[in-house]
């Protein structure tokens, strides 16, 4: 990660913190947390942060370094 990448991270805080926890949530949940009450179904109409949270798990590592690789070409320099 260069020195711009780094600046910002620190710039866009809120793009950090997602992307930390969606670190945090899908290392959860490859070692077999259970990320059930965060994913999206049928209880989006009574439980509305599953719209949120449901993009925090990543099924793999290309899923989750495409993501990152979007965050980092998304933030302005």
């Amino acid at each position: 990660m260069d020195d711009s990448q780094e600046k910002a991270i620190i710039i866009q805080p809120v793009t950090g913190f997602l992307a930390a926890l969606s670190i945090v949530v899908t290392g959860w949940w490859w070692t077999g947390g259970d990320v059930s009450v965060i994913t999206l179904d049928f209880r989006v109409w009574s439980e509305p942060w599953r719209l949120v949270t449901s993009v925090l798990p990543h099924v793999d590592l290309l899923h989750l370094l495409l993501t990152f690789t979007g965050y980092c070409f998304s933030v302005e320099n």
